[in-house]
């Protein structure tokens, strides 16, 4: 099936009042009306367009990563800073790290943090917080500056806030990322781990001097 311009913009329409469609027609269902069958041809249209686009929508954040970081280079490198590793895409890359170089670490985020709880977006943040920290306890990387960029101030200032909050940082990780992070701080029993390391909040006060939380719009480089 060919996408047709006329069929794009109706998928538009759809998507920017797809709760109010959904409560319609869930309610007309319930209240026992039938299916009105002139609408038929026209819902099809709107779902075969959404069902071919989905693959295309689940690389958008794939391509949103990899560009926003090669944009970001020029502002962020030194003239004399060289790149030793670059991960740009989940299929293509073996670094550690989105972008390494022999001066620092770098993890980029470009979710864009709305006005909702952000559970998922906290948790990614997280996860690449703690990637940073890891990179800071190996000896080989201890030395080299760590930082964790957003792209727009006010995601910065949602994510500051998170890493500086009481959110439990055991429920906020997987399992073996815990378990990973526990381990390397060589502490043993779970009980003085949560003692020690209980919210997100006392992580990040460890390791705020080592690890810069920062944002790129607008700007070189902005940091807490």
């Amino acid at each position: 099936m060919i996408i047709e311009p006329k069929s794009a913009k109706k998928l538009i329409s759809n998507i920017a009042k797809i709760d109010q469609l959904i409560s319609e027609n869930e309610t007309s269902l319930l209240q026992g009306e039938k299916v009105d069958l002139t609408l038929i041809t026209e819902i099809e249209e709107v779902f075969e367009t959404a069902i071919l686009y989905r693959k295309f929508f689940n690389r958008i954040s794939d391509l949103i990563h990899a560009y926003g970081i090669l944009i970001s280079i020029p502002d962020l490198l030194e003239e004399d800073e060289k790149i030793e590793s670059i991960s740009l895409g989940p299929n293509t890359s073996k670094g550690k790290y989105d972008l390494e170089t022999d001066k620092r670490i770098y993890e980029f985020k470009f979710h864009l943090w709305d006005g909702g709880s952000n559970a998922a977006r906290k948790k990614q943040l997280l996860k690449d917080y703690v990637n940073l920290v890891l990179a800071d306890l190996e000896e080989a990387e201890s030395k080299k500056e760590k930082k964790l960029l957003l792209y727009r101030k006010e995601d910065f200032i949602k994510a500051d806030r998170f890493l500086n909050g009481n959110s439990s940082l055991q429920k906020n990780l997987s399992k073996n990322i815990y378990e990973e992070l526990r381990e390397k701080l060589n502490i043993e029993n779970e009980h003085d781990f949560k003692s020690k390391f209980g919210t997100i909040r006392e992580l990040h006060a460890k390791f705020s001097k080592n690890i810069s939380l920062g944002y790129l719009k607008n700007s070189n480089f902005h940091k807490n």
